[in-house]
């Protein structure tokens, strides 16, 4: 790598691909002998880590486009660095299982205030060609929904919430593992949500519905997919806290018992929409809601095979 840098000095555009895993070392050397790069792709697996990613960032400061494939590793202090040090950058892609963290995070979104082409994990904006910077499209983006199963990382969650401030819209795919901190930064970033879904096996927690509960007081719609385990410390403080949902699903292995239960059924009434694992009622767009639908209905019938948890069966009796 070095004789091939050392015999190139004019060098402004550079690829190194996927696998090659040149390190620490590789990413030192790229940034000794190539400060004139206007391009460069370091790809996945290539694990030149935050000291690699922080060598470049402090040398090859003429950089436009800034490409880090998945598996690098370049954390917190590898993103923060190349925030504060790579300023002329429009393009910036960050592969997956680079782990740059809530403080990585707030460096990009204070610094990279140019960038017109834009990818974290699964998040990706194209404004290329059109003559808008990444500030002025992002302020004005009011719904976000992220691919399942990408596994988001608590950094590029983090970021996408500060790039899009004026968010009324969100939905997390399943899968993604967002987890506690995940879902406070949802709770820190976007208070003025109004419609939430967080899908299947994100894995909040009751802590992370208590915290969502507690500050994203103006949602009319939520969702919590199966397996996220919120509890009934969980569904208590959705029903205390969002007095304003109109619409409410819980899935599945939730286990939000009969404490939960209790909760929602003495503050939910303005549900016209609700479904618990097997339990789905809707009266949307009807005008009717759910306490003056359900207190006449005198047959219930569950499907087969649901797995129906005592907070779901104990929510439906009492309703």
């Amino acid at each position: 790598l070095t004789l091939m840098l050392l015999w190139c000095p004019a060098l402004t555009s550079l690829t190194i691909g996927n696998g090659n895993k040149i390190g620490v070392s590789g990413a030192t050397a790229i940034a000794q002998y190539c400060q004139r790069l206007t391009s460069l792709t370091i790809g996945a697996g290539n694990k030149i880590g935050s000291d690699g990613a922080k060598a470049i960032a402090e040398r090859c400061q003429d950089l436009t486009s800034l490409t880090i494939g998945h598996g690098n590793k370049i954390g917190g202090v590898g993103a923060t660095a190349i925030a504060e040090h790579c300023r002329c950058l429009t393009s910036l892609t960050i592969g997956a299982d680079n782990s740059i963290d809530s403080d990585g995070a707030a460096a990009i979104a204070e610094h990279c205030e140019w960038l017109n082409y834009f990818s974290v994990e699964s998040w990706t904006f194209d404004r290329s060609g059109q003559g808008a910077t990444r500030h002025e499209e992002y302020m004005s983006i009011t719904a976000l929904k992220s691919h399942s199963n990408v596994r988001i990382s608590i950094g590029g969650l983090t970021l996408m919430l500060l790039w899009c401030p004026a968010l009324t819209s969100l939905t997390i795919g399943n899968g993604n593992k967002i987890g506690v901190s995940g879902a406070t930064a949802i709770a820190q970033y976007c208070q003025r949500l109004t419609s939430l879904t967080i899908g299947a096996g994100n894995k909040i927690g009751s802590d992370g519905a208590k915290a969502i509960a507690e500050r994203c007081q103006d949602l009319t719609s939520l969702t919590i997919g199966h397996g996220n385990k919120i509890g009934g410390v969980g569904a208590t403080a959705i029903a205390e806290h969002c007095r304003c949902l109109t619409s409410l699903t819980i899935g599945a292995d939730n286990s939000i018992d009969s404490d939960g239960a209790a909760a929602i059924a003495e503050h939910c009434e303005w549900l016209n929409y609700f479904s618990v694992e097997s339990w789905t009622f809707d009266r949307s767009g009807q005008g009717a809601t759910r306490h003056e639908e359900y207190m006449s209905i005198t047959a219930l019938k569950s499907h087969s095979n649901v797995r129906i948890s005592i907070g779901g069966l104990t929510l439906m009796l009492l309703w």
